[in-house]
């Protein structure tokens, strides 16, 4: 009996021993792992960007940003009347540092027809309110230069080649696979900001103006801090210190280009949207005068060209479908079937395609209301910033 109750009391000693081993097992098999109970340190995020070594690595892209610059400026010279411009000279100047393998394969030859028909039609003038073909090659109206459709080409090369070259070269190249500072800063630069980020242009306000797409961003930008420009400047901040932190802030990285990219891509949308606008209210007008109408249509072609450069880009919202319809909508799918003039001689039946455009603008983006009435203004000018 009384060996019987002792090794009754020696198999629950035992048991409860076993148990005390099994959970102390278990506890320092948890020290050995992370713990998922204990949160990893919040991502730190710099109010200032990081410029170490900001210099020495954008200087490519300086030069490629410098390359469209040089090439705008000089085909603006064919804005006056009776100057004219060669395909040669422009082409140079677009080639200069190989910017020229910067563009989207598809807009490539987009913008080697455009340059074609923009040295033909400088020199010439231009009135909206005869045919193509009584408009020979095109040319000067007002304060600007059109080929014998309507369309201002220099939007078309400038404004295409923020999507098709600056966007699509950063997003493909510098803002996927493996990130460095490096790539953040370089994707910077194609995007026109400086690390400052100013949200201005005006040169009373900073020694570092915004230019290209950041510029347009910033027009948007309402410096709430919600707007695209603030967004974008959150994006690359968070990128940085994310890449800087390691593997660990992987899911902030991945957070932060897709944040850069995105903002970037619905500010040139919205950009678009703002022209449309523009050319709605110039050519709604009574007896508008030439210079009320070419500056109408030249916020038509800013808009046509900014659409028409994202199409077949990578990494982007809108799809291609979309940009035809838009390009449909605008009489200006490919320069072949270019019918702008009909927004200055049949304004009642073409300029309601503009305001459908801006609906499936709205709709891809899921922009609001308030917002698209936003992007009426531009907010640099009206802060007065």
């Amino acid at each position: 009996m009384i060996y019987s109750h002792f090794f009754s009391v020696m198999r629950f000693c035992t048991s409860k021993y076993a148990l005390v081993l099994l959970f102390s097992v278990i506890i320092i098999g948890c020290k050995d792992d992370e713990n998922p109970l204990q949160p990893k340190t919040p991502l730190t995020i710099p109010a200032q960007y990081d410029t170490t070594g900001y210099i020495a690595a954008t200087k490519q892209q300086f030069a490629w940003r410098k390359a469209l610059v040089d090439a705008v400026s000089h085909i603006k010279k064919a804005r006056v009347k009776g100057v004219t411009v060669t395909e040669s000279e422009i082409m140079a100047l677009l080639e200069t540092s190989d910017f020229d393998n910067l563009i989207s394969t598809y807009y490539k030859q987009n913008v080697t027809q455009y340059v074609q028909e923009l040295a033909k039609a400088s020199g010439g003038t231009y009135d909206p309110f005869k045919s193509p073909a009584e408009n020979g090659n095109g040319g000067v109206l007002g304060a600007y230069l059109f080929e014998e459709h309507g369309l201002e080409l220099e939007q078309c090369i400038e404004k295409g080649l923020f999507g098709a070259a600056l966007y699509n070269y950063a997003a493909s190249t510098y803002l996927t696979g493996s990130i460095t500072p490096e790539k953040l800063s370089q994707a910077m630069v194609l995007y026109g900001a400086d690390p400052s980020f100013p949200n201005t242009n005006t040169a009373t306000n900073t020694t570092k103006p915004d230019i290209q797409s950041a510029l347009y961003a910033a027009r948007r930008d309402d410096n709430s801090g919600d707007g695209f420009y603030r967004q974008i400047q959150k994006n690359f901040l968070t990128a940085q210190a994310a890449a800087k932190a390691g593997a660990s802030y992987n899911e902030e990285l991945q957070g932060a280009l897709k944040g850069i990219k995105e903002n970037w891509e619905k500010a040139l949308a919205a950009t678009v949207i703002n022209y449309m606008y523009a050319t709605v209210s110039g050519l709604s007008k009574t007896n508008a005068t030439s210079d009320e109408i070419a500056s109408a249509l030249h916020a038509y072609a800013e808009g046509a060209g900014f659409i028409h450069g994202l199409k077949g880009t990578s990494s982007k919202i809108i799809t291609d479908k979309d940009i035809d319809d838009i390009l449909t909508l605008l009489l200006a799918k490919n320069l072949n079937e270019t019918k702008t003039y009909l927004f200055v001689q049949d304004p009642a039946k073409y300029l309601p395609n503009l305001i459908e455009a801006q609906s499936i603008l709205k709709k891809t983006y899921g922009f609001s209301d308030a917002q698209m009435e936003a992007f009426r203004k531009n907010w640099i000018t009206e802060q007065k910033r």
